[in-house]
């Protein structure tokens, strides 16, 4: 059996499609395409019209609402102008509906816009960020950590202290765990305090190149000694490039994996 929609039907089944439209935009940038989406809840609607003459209108509009939920350019235009041909000489489409259909579809067409100009975006600042990252392969970098390498006879860092302190040391304990050298940094106040080791231990011997662990202890007013986090400088050699638009992964000597947005200072 054919159903037959008068023009009037026609214009309320696209103005329920619009809304809906307006309601489902997808917010994840993906396009619907120009495709008619929903053909079984469509079919359903058309035959339940033709049964019931009655409410053929409502359930017209209704079928039509959830089979344009994935209404495209194409399509829309198509509808449009279809709606124009066909419609009752002596009840014109209002001018003002006309209109609202225009701005509601021009509205989505603008968030479909602003969605790809986002994406776009967002691929160019992961591009930006890449480049940045490879151009520090062979650079030093600072990072949280609580160990780091001594190279070329150095290991640098800094001592993270919440508030004034008014003593502060660095352990140095190699890979083992054994203490090999502290380093006293006298009181400081709050903020990154920075510290070098050149190698030797307490008995003023040269140590070999390795990794070695780093913990900051301070005082305020000869109180119990309290642990500070600490910054170590490790050097970059190479880069790991970030998956999903996450933040690409700098390989760093005596620290291992770290984010670039960890790092707390390019050296």
């Amino acid at each position: 059996m054919s159903m037959n929609i008068t023009p009037t039907q026609a214009h309320q089944g696209m103005t329920s499609a619009l809304a809906v439209l307006v309601k489902a935009q997808p917010r994840d940038g993906s396009s619907t395409g120009d495709g008619v989406a929903g053909t079984t809840a469509s079919g359903t609607s058309a035959t339940s019209a033709a049964g019931s003459n009655g409410s053929s209108s409502s359930s017209a509009a209704s079928g039509a609402g959830a089979a344009l939920s994935g209404l495209g350019a194409n399509t829309f235009l198509t509808l449009l102008v279809t709606q124009l041909q066909n419609q009752d000489p002596t009840q014109p489409m209002n001018p003002t509906d006309f209109v609202t259909q225009l701005a509601q579809f021009s509205e989505v067409s603008g968030i479909q816009q602003l969605q790809s100009s986002f994406g776009t975006l967002a691929q160019s600042l992961s591009g930006n960020q890449v480049l940045q990252a490879a151009n520090l392969v062979g650079h030093g970098v600072m990072a949280p950590g609580s160990s780091a390498a001594l190279y070329n006879g150095v290991l640098a860092g800094q001592v993270v202290l919440p508030g004034a302190a008014s003593d502060v040391q660095v352990q140095i304990s190699d890979a083992a765990g054994t203490p090999v050298q502290t380093l006293d940094l006298g009181a400081q106040n709050a903020g990154n305090i920075g510290f070098q080791w050149d190698g030797k231990n307490a008995a003023g011997q040269t140590l070999p190149p390795g990794i070695y662990n780093v913990q900051a202890l301070y005082q305020v007013n000869g109180g119990t000694p309290q642990a500070a986090s600490t910054n170590v400088a490790g050097l970059v050699q190479s880069v790991s490039l970030g998956a999903n638009g996450q933040s690409p992964t700098l390989n760093v000597l005596g620290l291992g994996s770290v984010s670039l947005a960890d790092v707390t200072q390019i050296l």
